[in-house]
């Protein structure tokens, strides 16, 4: 269409060209650093979370420990409140004591002595174990 002999051709303000995004130009730089910036961000998020993760599993590692060994101190003085005669029948037993399982195992050591052995492992992790030697000897 050609335009009429009186009118112009004229081209509106908000029709200007722009140029294309190369990579040097101050919008694609732009671009570039609110990219790199999310990338460091993402980045540092997850290593916060795999440090929080990594707590969360020492701590609950670390109380498994705590109830074991809180176990077997309780199993330790219950053996040593028993006579000297009943102690050798604890052999072969095992004493549960919440999420903790106590073997026992007792044998003579020299006459008037017994060597008790006590292995308490967690139900939850068997990983997490306590351990303890007791001597009982004879008060006679």
């Amino acid at each position: 269409m050609q335009p009429s002999s009186g009118s112009r051709w004229v081209r509106p303000l908000c029709a200007r060209r722009e140029q294309p995004l190369s990579f040097f130009s101050e919008g694609a730089f732009n671009l570039l650093e609110a990219t790199v910036a999310l990338a460091i961000l993402t980045l540092a998020l997850l290593g916060v979370l795999a440090a929080i993760s990594n707590a969360s599993v020492a701590e609950r590692e670390t109380a498994q420990m705590l109830e074991s060994q809180a176990a077997l101190a309780q199993v330790l003085e219950e053996i040593q409140s028993l006579p000297y005669d009943t102690v050798l029948s604890l052999n072969g037993t095992f004493v549960t004591k919440g999420n903790q399982r106590a073997d026992i195992r007792a044998a003579l050591d020299r006459v008037g002595l017994i060597r008790v052995q006590v292995d308490v492992t967690s139900a939850a992790n068997p990983a997490v174990s306590s351990s303890a030697a007791l001597l009982v000897a004879d008060r006679n």
